[in-house]
């Protein structure tokens, strides 16, 4: 066998929907409320308005929000009168799950099962791009992939909000954590991505973004990790 190839059998590989489909499932049940606790939702509003508040960020637009998952982002997003909101999110179940959330709250949003690191949209078409703990759930090369995508969709000077977990993992739900990488592998799964605040403000400079500022969210308990948030320009 060619090494190339022992090379990637060996690597752990990426399932996005193999990792999230199931608790998309146990929200659908009723087995609990949404992958969003009020608390978290009020957090990654609280530090999208931080970076909304510096100076020469957009005021109204189109914003597309990463990983949209069950809405419960969304429809806050949504809810503001001077942005015309989209979500992407790739388990098609929590497509169906965000927009009864919608339809519930009488509030309206563009949302899209498809691919972040191919996302359905032409260029220039967004003013703000948020990351809602979407990218940390990206591995290997799909986190460039994502980035340019991102950078492409945004208009020039568009601004992206990163929202996402640093550091070593807190817990590793009966994972390994590979440091070469920085990816958690269960089963042989990459499933989380716990990049550095050095090597994430890497990525978007990689990428062609300008970071403009960063903070740590902290974490809320031990079984967390904290949050690095970074505005960067497109």
């Amino acid at each position: 066998m060619p090494a190339d190839d022992a090379k990637d059998q060996e690597s752990p590989r990426a399932d996005y929907t193999g990792v999230h489909e199931p608790q998309y499932r146990r929200i659908a049940a009723g087995e609990q409320p949404g992958w969003s606790s009020p608390e978290e939702v009020a957090g990654m509003l609280a530090q999208i308005d931080w970076a909304l508040g510096l100076p020469g960020a957009p005021s109204a637009g189109r914003l597309l929000e990463l990983g949209s998952g069950d809405g419960c982002l969304t429809e806050r997003l949504a809810a503001r009168p001077d942005w015309r909101v989209s979500g992407i999110d790739i388990v098609p179940l929590a497509i169906e799950l965000a927009q009864k959330r919608l339809d519930a709250a009488g509030v309206r949003a563009e949302l899209a099962a498809g691919e972040v690191t191919a996302l359905p949209w032409p260029d220039h078409t967004f003013d703000l791009v948020v990351d809602s703990h979407c990218l940390h759930c990206i591995v290997n090369a799909d986190r460039a992939a994502c980035l340019g995508e991102v950078r492409r969709v945004l208009r020039p000077g568009g601004l992206l909000i990163v929202i996402t977990m640093c550091g070593d993992p807190a817990y590793r739900q009966g994972g390994e954590f590979d440091p070469a990488t920085r990816n958690l592998v269960r089963g042989g799964i990459a499933g989380r991505h716990f990049g550095t605040v050095e090597s994430i403000l890497s990525e978007l400079a990689a990428a062609g973004f300008a970071v403009k500022q960063h903070r740590i969210w902290p974490a809320r308990h031990e079984l967390e990790n904290d949050d690095l948030v970074a505005v960067a320009v497109a």
